[in-house]
């Protein structure tokens, strides 16, 4: 009943909130009229393979089972959805998908509409995002649902006394859980789910497979000539820790590529202020007088983070925590971020064998600094990193393994 509640009152918030805030804009506009959309593209006698993921992280997580799939059956049609629109505004024209599309709400009556229209042979849920109303609909059609690069903590609503509702949904609904870690496994075991095994992160296999064929990005090979620090997916609370510490390296004649998280003229804008003059934007002519460069592109940091002597990696001083540590790491990167890793595991072990450092004010970012630079600690940590990313498992061909009997047709 309570869900019930909440899944009629939360659009009608996001519609409230539409003419003020633009991501609930894109929400409601992406999801207008989406029955007739998913009509018009999707043909009687389709054989639909369907991947959802709530956000542009969980994407990146699930892409190497997607492209995998690709090419192993590309007599299956792709469908690729999302419920945030910064998920589905950046991939809704991935080009390996047949269709990419917003996830409805999850009312009783769109989740039947939904499976209606797609009916797929199964879902796969990208870690999280388990909608009620859909997980019971695919339940009630015998359709298989595979959880893949799942991680769970005790502290969640799952190992709850009141969260036994939604652990029993689980049990009925999902086909198979493909977990991270073993402490996810043992957690889930106590609970009564044994559909379970440890295969392992499938975001390993994403950026290993990018840092294999990353490609020169001519733009900043050209600018780029003395020690270099690479600043990813950053917030205005990390930029204001390097404010000065950026001011005394380019004195040092070090060079600073800083790609926000956020990508808009007002956050550029923002940027160019902080350090009037010595800026350039990397949409426009490359000169090699300004010390930093802005990157104003989407698409592009996974790539850039090998240009880095040092990397920083944003989101550390944001109540959801740091961002994607593994793609600089991958490199052999030094990687400093802000303190807040607990809930990011690799991040964790990266900052236990040394790799990644997290600091907490400018004194703390430039003692790091100072500490890699001068100590001269570069090339051992691009040794542990390497040896760390070699020990991973190929995530991708364990869940493979599992689900392709789901997929004789």
């Amino acid at each position: 009943m309570i869900y019930s509640i909440f899944s009629y009152l939360y659009p009608v918030g996001i519609r409230l909130a539409a003419p003020f805030h633009p991501k609930a804009r894109l929400a409601v506009r992406g999801r207008e009229n989406w029955q007739e959309s998913l009509h018009e593209r999707v043909q009687p006698g389709d054989e639909w393979i369907w991947m959802h993921c709530s956000s542009l992280g969980e994407f990146e997580q699930g892409r190497p089972v997607f492209e995998a799939l690709r090419e192993e059956y590309p007599q299956c049609k792709l469908a690729l959805s999302f419920f945030s629109p910064s998920g589905y505004e950046v991939r809704k024209n991935y080009p390996l998908a047949d269709l990419v599309f917003y996830h409805p709400f999850d009312s009783k009556s769109n989740a039947k509409e939904l499976i209606e229209i797609l009916q797929p042979k199964m879902l796969i849920l990208v870690k999280y995002d388990y909608w009620h109303h859909t997980l019971q609909a695919l339940e009630q059609r015998k359709i298989p649902i595979f959880v893949i690069s799942a991680i769970f903590r005790e502290n969640q609503v799952f190992f709850k006394s009141w969260g036994k509702p939604l652990v029993e949904k689980l049990k009925k609904s999902i086909t198979h859980f493909f977990v991270q870690d073993e402490e996810s496994e043992v957690l889930l075991q106590r609970i009564g789910i044994e559909k379970v095994s440890v295969a392992g992160d499938t975001r390993f296999d994403r950026v290993k497979s990018l840092a294999s064929q990353v490609k020169t990005i001519e733009k900043i090979a050209e600018w780029q000539h003395n020690t270099t620090f690479v600043l990813g997916s950053t917030w205005p609370e990390d930029e204001k820790i390097w404010h000065e510490q950026i001011a005394q390296g380019i004195e040092k004649n070090y060079q600073y590529i800083i790609a926000p998280h956020e990508v808009n003229e007002s956050r550029i804008t923002e940027l160019e202020k902080m350090w009037p003059g010595i800026t350039q934007r990397f949409s426009q002519s490359v000169t090699t007088e300004a010390p930093i460069m802005i990157v104003d592109s989407i698409g592009l940091l996974s790539s850039i983070y090998r240009y880095a002597d040092i990397t920083y990696v944003g989101g550390g001083f944001k109540k959801s925590g740091v961002h994607n540590t593994l793609e600089p790491a991958v490199y052999g990167k030094a990687v400093i971020c802000g303190p807040n890793i607990l809930k990011f595991r690799e991040a964790k072990e990266l900052e236990k064998l040394g790799v990644l450092q997290t600091v907490e004010s400018p004194k703390q970012l430039e003692m790091a600094i100072s500490k890699l630079l001068v100590e001269n600690k570069l090339e051992a940590i691009k040794a542990l990193a390497d040896k760390y990313f070699r020990e991973k498992p190929w995530a991708t061909e364990r869940i493979l393994g599992k689900i392709y009997d789901f997929l004789r047709f």
